[in-house]
């Protein structure tokens, strides 16, 4: 009987004493704190490649409005990217298409001398797209593949 009345009598002891109380929900709290942190910044940073990423292409897709050819709108792109220094060459890649499509049909590729209904020329698009791989810190890889689309004639 003794023994349990010291038990308790400690037991009260221990759970009227409020010391330290704040470090205990520190340590609950703070690895919560330092997980959101990290994944925060993960996103954070593949907003930003991604936003870096969009003005390269945009970037292109000025040149594109020329119609130099695929060849050197794919310069541009690389170009712009190794004078951004965020990624390596082998890092990120890019991809220049020049097609021809009728206006009725956008999404119908056709060689570019083809006559469209009532004799109108055809149309000339640029397809820019990009692919990249942002890695995390916390949070899995994510694989980004913005694209972009211009019409020139």
């Amino acid at each position: 009987m003794r023994g349990l009345r010291r038990l308790l009598r400690t037991t009260r002891c221990f759970a009227s004493d409020t010391r330290g109380v704040a470090a205990v929900e520190f340590a609950l709290f703070g690895p919560l704190l330092v997980f959101g942190l990290l994944a925060m910044t993960d996103v954070g940073m593949a907003v930003y490649q991604r936003m870096s990423v969009d003005h390269i292409l945009r970037s292109g897709v000025h040149h594109a409005i020329e119609d130099p050819g695929k060849v050197a709108v794919l310069a541009t792109l690389k170009d712009n990217a190794r004078e951004d220094g965020m990624w390596a060459e082998d890092e990120i890649a890019f991809d220049v298409d020049r097609f021809c499509a009728c206006a009725e049909a956008p999404e119908t590729k056709v060689v570019c001398a083809t006559s469209c209904d009532g004799s109108r020329p055809t149309s000339i698009y640029y397809s820019l797209s990009a692919d990249l791989i942002v890695p995390g810190l916390i949070l899995p890889s994510f694989h980004l593949q913005p694209a972009m689309r211009v019409q020139i004639r």
